[in-house]
């Protein structure tokens, strides 16, 4: 981890926090990609990647989760909606009628 989220580690309220600090730490070091980070628990895996430059584990607020940085894909989030268990930035992205995916084109 970086040490602006590294920061916000010790400083954060909640696990929210940490997902949005590190989100923020990978998307800066890779513009025009697409990040996704998801709580291990919540979903099944992600749908069609490609273009996958970073695929790893964190550890946040004691639960594990997955962050992929990537050119297209889709996730499903089966798991509470808020950003303890999921957070994503990029280009050209949609959600589905239900909140529940989220598709990069």
């Amino acid at each position: 981890m970086g040490d602006a989220a590294a920061r916000l580690t010790h400083e954060a309220q909640n696990s929210g926090d940490y997902v949005k600090a590190h989100l923020c730490e990978v998307s800066a070091r890779n513009p025009g990609k697409n990040v996704m980070i998801i709580q291990h628990e919540t979903y099944d895996g992600p749908d069609n990647l490609t273009g996958v430059t970073e695929d790893y584990d964190i550890e946040i607020g004691g639960n594990g989760f997955d962050v992929f940085v990537f050119d297209t894909g889709s996730f499903t989030n089966d798991g509470d909606m808020g950003y303890e268990n999921w957070a994503w930035s990029g280009v050209g992205w949609t959600r589905s009628e239900d909140m529940r995916t989220v598709t990069f084109n």
